[in-house]
Parts: structure tokens; sequence; C-alpha cells
């Protein structure tokens, strides 16, 4: 994955993670909506980390191929 696409995604993430934040905070109209909005933030999250994850991994792989 390319670092700039990475970088790019995970402030894309965290916008959408503040976003939802803010509508949490500022009150859900009833609780389904809040256990809709926390599981929305939740996903953001999940997928946020395995980019993180892939990006770490890449990087392993790129130093142990440059070593070879």
């Amino acid at each position: 994955m390319d670092e700039a696409l990475a970088t790019l995604l995970i402030k894309i993430i965290a916008e959408k993670k503040s976003d939802l934040e803010s509508l949490i905070l500022n009150g859900a109209k009833d609780f389904d909506e809040y256990n809709y909005l926390r599981g929305r933030y939740n996903s953001l999250d999940d997928v946020e980390l395995e980019i993180r994850e892939l990006q770490k991994r890449i990087g392993e792989h790129d130093d142990r191929s440059s070593n070879t």
C-alpha cells in the first residue's frame, strides 16, 4: 500500500470519526440511533486499525526485501 494513500485514508477516517463523535455528543434522538452511531464509529476504528497494521506489515516486508 502506498504510504500517501494510507495516510490519506487514515485522515479521512479520522474526519468521519470526528463527525460521528459530534453527532453522539450532541445527542442522538433515541437509543437505537445512539447504538447505530456507535456501531459506525467502531467500524471506522476497526478499518483504521487494519490500515495501520497493513502499513506496518508492508514496511517490515520492504525492510526485509531491501536487506537481501
